[in-house]
């Protein structure tokens, strides 16, 4: 569900916020795909897979001046953090005080 192209996130988007929204969402994206931010080692094959293959919005709806109503908006909004916070990683500290993960200590 990562906001860019024809990808679904980034279909949800165009058809949540618009075109203009996909373009910022979409740059966001490929920024922290390139540096590794999100994912984790294979951030960066997957990002360049995205920008080769996957990168050409979805054609715009015919009725595309119809307004998206506000729960629909709501759900594309937390659908993008749950994706966020889900492919974002934990530094160790917060891992080991939250108990989660495989953190080892040297």
């Amino acid at each position: 569900m990562l906001p860019v192209g024809c990808l679904d996130g980034g279909r949800a988007v165009q058809g949540a916020f618009g075109r203009n929204a996909l373009i910022g969402f979409g740059l966001t994206t490929y920024t922290m795909l390139g540096l590794g931010v999100l994912g984790g080692p294979l951030s960066l094959p997957w990002g360049l897979y995205v920008i080769i293959c996957q990168r050409t919005p979805e054609k715009p709806c015919l009725n595309d001046v119809t307004e998206v109503g506000t729960w629909r908006k709501g759900i594309v909004t937390v659908a993008i953090f749950l994706v966020l916070f889900t492919l974002l990683p934990v530094w160790d500290e917060l891992a080991e005080e939250l108990g989660i993960g495989l953190v080892t200590t040297f």
